[in-house]
């Protein structure tokens, strides 16, 4: 586990400015890393982090996170922005509402005439999104500031460049050990919806009896684990109370939110002034690497917390190499890939000193 997300990237990257040194060379950039092994669970202590080393952090004029961004036919993505995320426990415990006033589990066949949590909370949750797993939560779309829209160049480009390389998608569902997408369409159709849209996903569900057998007993309290993800524009807390109105106006109150994280969405720099994006154009390029440009996904990460520390600075995730199965017990990344990672680290960072340099000296 962890083999591409995070520790090959990080450590192809560490070994491709090692070289650098070993050769007497001087690095053309000041480092500043930050590891941190949290961003699965929320990255609880990251803000804390970024607050009392905030003097530090703020000088920098970029942010990267090195990743073997090429896909199995060898294309390299590279993401404009990222989707901010909220992650919240929805709890329904008895209480005065219903069931039993202390929590209590009780006899199965009280579920007649006693109202039974854990069958409240299904219920709940399934008003947040629809049979295709859509989200459905009042008030988000109307918050969002999109950076393009459905039927903007950038998302029809990428459309048609999936469509026109069939390949992509044999792999991305190979990769994933999955016959088909939702709805048995392309990921095409999907793609706009991946990028543009709020997204939600249920991590678990706790309640009630969970051995091999049965036991009659109607659960006295019970709750799901909730990732949310959206576009700019609106912040976790904010998306957090969308949702205890949107549980709220359908009668069911007794769901509460509890243990919420998230960071917001990293907004995209005009193209411009994104100087970490052009360098990867044309580290790509020297590279003979095609590009696909991606002005949102359904990614999020902490990043939002560096890039808007009193300015907002370019962030990025480019890198040569392919791995995949993020967080799956076979995640990888392939023979060789540690290699081009270090070279591209090298190209890389001489790439984005030469422009920010140029932009300096044209002020």
């Amino acid at each position: 586990r962890g083999a591409n997300n995070h520790k090959g990237p990080v450590l192809s990257s560490i070994l491709g400015i090692a070289a650098i040194l070993e050769t007497s060379a001087e690095l053309p950039v000041n480092l500043i890393y930050l590891i941190e092994g949290e961003e699965e669970i929320g990255s609880p202590s990251m803000a804390t982090f970024v607050e009392e080393h905030r003097e530090l952090l703020e000088r920098a004029e970029g942010v990267w996170l090195p990743c073997m961004q090429q896909n199995s036919a060898g294309t390299m993505t590279l993401r404009r922005a990222f989707k901010g995320t909220l992650f919240a426990t929805l709890e329904v415990a008895g209480g005065e509402w219903g069931g039993t006033r202390d929590a209590r589990h009780v006899w199965a066949g009280n579920s007649a005439w006693i109202d039974a949590p854990l069958m409240r909370l299904v219920k709940a949750l399934g008003t947040l999104f629809t049979d295709d797993q859509r989200l459905t939560l009042d008030g988000l779309t109307e918050r969002l500031e999109l950076p393009v829209t459905a039927d903007s160049p950038e998302v029809r480009e990428l459309e048609a460049a999936f469509n026109d390389n069939p390949r992509w998608e044999a792999n991305m569902l190979h990769n994933l050990n999955v016959k088909q997408f939702i709805g048995g369409k392309r990921l095409s159709e999907h793609l706009a919806h991946y990028m543009l849209a709020g997204t939600i996903n249920v991590q678990g569900v706790q309640g009630g009896y969970q051995d091999d057998v049965y036991y009659t007993a109607m659960p006295g309290n019970a709750r799901a684990k909730v990732d949310i993800r959206f576009p700019p524009g609106i912040t976790p807390p904010e998306v957090a109370d969308l949702v205890q109105a949107h549980l709220d106006a359908r009668g069911h109150t007794m769901v509460r939110l509890r243990q919420l994280r998230g960071y917001s969405a990293a907004s995209a720099l005009p193209e411009s002034d994104d100087t970490l994006l052009q360098a990867a154009r044309a580290v790509a390029a020297q590279h003979e690497v095609s590009v696909a440009v991606w002005p949102i996904a359904n990614n999020c990460c902490p990043a939002s917390l560096l890039t808007t520390l009193g300015k907002q600075i370019p962030f990025s995730i480019a890198g040569t190499g392919h791995g995949d199965r993020a967080h799956a017990p076979d995640e990888y990344f392939t023979v060789g890939s540690v290699e081009k990672l270090m070279h591209w680290t090298v190209d890389y960072l001489h790439a984005w000193a030469q422009i920010v340099r140029s932009r300096r000296d044209q002020l």
